[in-house]
């Protein structure tokens, strides 16, 4: 990933003055933009369509950059680190926990908003809808079927935990 693309910005968060990488912030804003677009469909079946084979899609790409460039990193600061201890001990890391904190957040808030919540709702409700949700592997998939009150994972709970994977993974 390249480092312009990866950088910090100046706006905190409120999560311990934790900054949003740029490249964090724009595909929040992408993800926003997108939703923003189908929200107004009036058949769920096209939102669910948006959801999974877009949204999710860009999300699923965005951790996987942050992992291939973690992966990276280690393989290449793993060897430096042995001539010179300590010299590259958190740089990288930092902007990746940034990045995959940043967008965690966010997850966790849009799956707390109305309109996802009834999107998963009617994933639940609807066989063929739950078929395709079923077949992600990026869905929760425990909940597939259960009444929509019970405190089962929601919709955006599946990718926050590869997030916070990639948030330990990074510190």
């Amino acid at each position: 990933m390249a480092a312009g693309r990866f950088r910090q910005n100046s706006e905190g968060t409120g999560d311990e003055d934790l900054k949003p990488t740029t490249s964090a912030r724009r595909i929040k804003g992408l993800i926003e933009r997108v939703t923003e677009q189908y929200q107004p469909l009036p058949r769920f079946a096209h939102k669910a369509h948006f959801l999974i084979t877009i949204q999710i899609s860009i999300l699923e790409s965005y951790l996987s950059r942050i992992s291939s460039s973690l992966d990276a990193y280690e393989t290449l600061s793993s060897s430096f680190m042995k001539a010179v201890p300590g010299a590259l001990a958190g740089q990288f890391g930092t902007v990746a926990y940034a990045s995959a904190k940043w967008i965690k957040d966010a997850m966790e808030n849009w799956g707390e908003e109305l309109f996802f919540l009834e999107l998963w709702a009617e994933i639940n409700k609807r066989s063929a809808l739950r078929a395709r949700a079923v077949a992600h592997p990026s869905l929760p998939s425990n909940n597939i079927g259960l009444a929509a009150t019970r405190k089962e994972p929601c919709l955006m709970s599946s990718l926050p935990i590869t997030i916070e994977f990639l948030c330990v993974r990074s510190r």
